[in-house]
């Protein structure tokens, strides 16, 4: 049963800079830490929810090591609701593939987290959050007290599910989203990227060969042997999206040729074919020129992935990769890799037309899946703030 309990005083969150009296102070009322944030998780923890757990009485029979997870609602009124080793947490995924119930969920099987939900649990607008928990030997805290701050509406402007859904998605793949700008640049100047369609385990090994400095196409053979076992059914799939329902036909056709080694045909199918997705996709969802950069910022914004950095569909970088690789330029009198631009205008090398370029053509194909949802705004929505000035 959850406890309920009066603080003493609303809680704001943590001081940004040091103040004296009657001086001005900057509070980060919203905040989400990890294990990989060290001293400053701790001290966290140490903080609010160490009190929370004496105000329940339960700090002596409850150690902190034994919390799996804490979910504190807090009102304006000072009474909170405290759930501790109780929720029943779940999970809201995009599947890669059909999943029956009772069926067990692996991390292949999650292509993006909506939102991280507790049943039979609401949390209106107007509260503080607080959500502590772990995954295997990784904690994280989440908290958001903008409800009480100073020249805030009182009540959330976005979704909390989603949130704590983005939280839970870090945590738990924080592997494949711990990422640095230095890595996704040698990562990306290969050709690469982490597609959805990669399974977990090849993805991390293509962290480690970047960050070790070997070849990242030695992994290219077991990439399309997996990607081959589940063509039939990503055909079947991608004839259920709208925007890619026209372009079946040659899409089964660069399929065949795929699955017969015929590299060539594959790829000359399927570099121009991905543009016309995406006009397909801008057609029905967009205003204005389809230029190459309006086409690619119609298609990740699609998705509604543009505020959550945690997902794994990547969309900023992703953005990036359709932009520079996809779409990269090219000199027509020393054209080097296969992109749409080269290979349209007929200057790629064959050599060029091979078995790597194809499968990263219908990795990105199944990317694009996950983005082109119909009648989603093309634009983001900016981001709130974080941060609450005071006296």
């Amino acid at each position: 049963m959850p406890y309920t309990i009066t603080l003493g005083q609303l809680p704001a969150g943590h001081a940004i800079d040091s103040a004296k009296p009657g001086g001005e102070l900057r509070v980060q009322f919203r905040e989400f830490v990890t294990s990989e944030d060290g001293d400053l998780l701790t001290s966290r923890l140490e903080g609010l929810p160490s009190d929370i757990l004496r105000l329940t009485g339960q700090a002596a029979s409850l150690q902190p090591s034994a919390i799996d997870h804490m979910l504190v609602l807090v009102r304006r009124d000072k009474s909170a609701t405290v759930y501790i080793n109780e929720l029943q947490i779940l999970a809201e995924v995009q599947a890669t593939r059909a999943i029956r119930a009772g069926e067990a969920v692996l991390d292949d099987d999650v292509a993006d987290v909506r939102a991280l939900k507790f049943r039979g649990v609401e949390i209106p607008d107007d509260v503080g959050v607080l959500f502590a928990f772990s995954m295997g030997w990784r904690r994280a805290l989440y908290y958001d007290f903008g409800p009480f701050a100073p020249g805030i509406a009182g009540s959330r402007t976005y979704d909390i599910w989603a949130q704590l859904g983005q939280c839970w998605a870090y945590l738990t793949f924080q592997q494949l989203l711990k990422v640095t700008p230095e890595e996704w640049e040698l990562l990306l100047h290969t050709g690469w990227f982490l597609f959805i369609g990669i399974p977990v385990r090849y993805r991390k090994q293509l962290l480690n060969y970047v960050r070790s400095g070997w070849d990242v196409d030695e992994l290219l053979g077991d990439v399309s042997k997996h990607l081959k076992r589940r063509l039939p059914r990503l055909l079947d799939a991608w004839a259920t999206n709208p925007c890619m329902r026209d372009h079946l036909p040659l899409l089964q056709s660069a399929v065949e040729r795929y699955q017969e080694e015929d590299n060539v045909s594959c790829n000359c199918i399927l570099y121009p074919r991905i543009e016309g997705i995406l006009r397909s996709f801008f057609s029905g969802n967009a205003t204005g020129r389809p230029s190459q950069k309006s086409l690619v910022n119609c298609a990740v914004s699609g998705g509604g992935s543009d505020l959550r950095e945690t997902s794994l569909l990547l969309p900023r970088v992703f953005r990036r990769y359709l932009n520079e690789v996809y779409f990269a330029n090219f000199d027509p009198a020393r054209p080097s890799a296969a992109s749409r631009n080269s290979v349209a205008h007929g200057v790629v090398p064959a050599d060029q037309l091979s078995l790597k370029a194809a499968t990263l053509a219908l990795l990105i194909v199944e990317q694009l899946f996950y983005f082109l949802r119909p009648k989603q705004k093309c634009e983001p929505a900016p981001a709130g703030l974080d941060t609450a000035a005071g006296q």
